[in-house]
């Protein structure tokens, strides 16, 4: 990881994985979520969504629930590939402050027809490209975020100074994208520093070994026999698991999933709702809510940085 992790954590994490849905609908979700003591939430997005209902895709929807909940981190997925990385950065440092310090950022290639298609900006990207253009854009956003020092905002009401601009810092990057063209991204960002400084980087990556998963702070680690391979890797690795359909079986399931994770020495799990199940969420919060704080977070920590123990 590029940060390292000196903090203690305050416990055991668990991320839930929901995709971008009916604001009203997904906002519910959250909110039981929210209460129940879990951690944090991922918001799965796409350039092509099918649903007539959805007219918010992650980076929107993001603040909206941040604004609407109390203790839980939000983390959009925003595309590396089609979105411009100023765009990510004030997108997430916005999310940032209307979140209170909650904000993240999962940082997601788009690989697909579909996608480049739905955007019309490039052709579709391969797979390897569009990862190193991930790892320079997740590089570019944190100089973004960082472009203000913390104190750069003065608010001089008696020289008329709002910034002091020795504090505020020019990014000049040059990035390759995923077609091998350069482009430039110049700043400072026109969003002050998010309250959290550098929000937490999420990727989602089948190998805690690779570039982007070194680059970020927190990796989801995907593919089979994730809880078992998690265990090998230092830092905020957290296996990615597909929760059961329903309410019916998730309750044996949970309690054996988390309590091998703990026992084996993990910092935390990420677990996958498919569609959005609305019986899966309700039985997932109550069993954290009726879990004596073996799982779930602590309502005095408010960053989500110290929450996961990031230095």
């Amino acid at each position: 990881m590029t940060h390292t992790t000196t903090a203690r954590p305050s416990d055991f994490i668990i991320s839930v994985g929901l995709s971008v849905g009916a604001p009203e609908d997904v906002e519910k979700r959250v909110r039981l979520l929210d209460a129940s003591g879990i951690d944090l939430v991922t918001l799965a997005d796409s350039f092509v969504n099918a649903a007539p209902d959805v007219p918010v895709d992650a980076s929107t929807l993001a603040p909206y629930l941040g604004a609407r909940t109390r203790q839980i981190g939000i983390v959009p997925e925003i595309s590396t590939t089609h979105t411009e990385p100023f765009h990510v950065s004030t997108a997430t440092a916005s999310l940032d402050y209307v979140a209170r310090a909650r904000g993240e950022w999962l940082a997601a290639p788009s690989l697909s027809e579909e996608d480049a298609a739905a955007t019309g900006r490039r052709p579709a990207a391969p797979s390897e490209a569009a990862w190193a253009e991930t790892v320079q854009v997740i590089d570019v956003v944190r100089k973004l975020w960082t472009s203000w020092d913390a104190d750069a905002e003065i608010r001089d009401a008696r020289t008329g100074r709002f910034l002091d601009l020795d504090r505020v810092n020019y990014v000049d990057a040059t990035l390759t994208d995923s077609v091998g063209k350069e482009y430039t991204i110049k700043g400072p960002s026109i969003t002050p520093q998010p309250p959290q400084g550098t929000p937490p980087v999420f990727v989602r990556s089948e190998s805690a070994q690779t570039p982007a998963a070194a680059a970020a702070d927190v990796v989801l680690l995907t593919g089979p026999d994730a809880l078992e391979r998690a265990r090998a890797e230092q830092g905020a690795v957290l296996p990615a698991l597909e929760a059961p359909a329903g309410a019916a079986e998730i309750g044996a399931w949970f309690d054996e999933q988390l309590t091998a994770a703990r026992e084996g020495g993990l910092r935390g799990v990420h677990l996958e709702i498919a569609d959005n199940d609305a019986a899966a969420v309700r039985a997932l919060a109550t069993l954290v809510r009726d879990s004596n704080g073996r799982f779930g977070h602590h309502a005095g920590s408010r960053s989500l940085r110290a929450r996961l123990g990031l230095a």
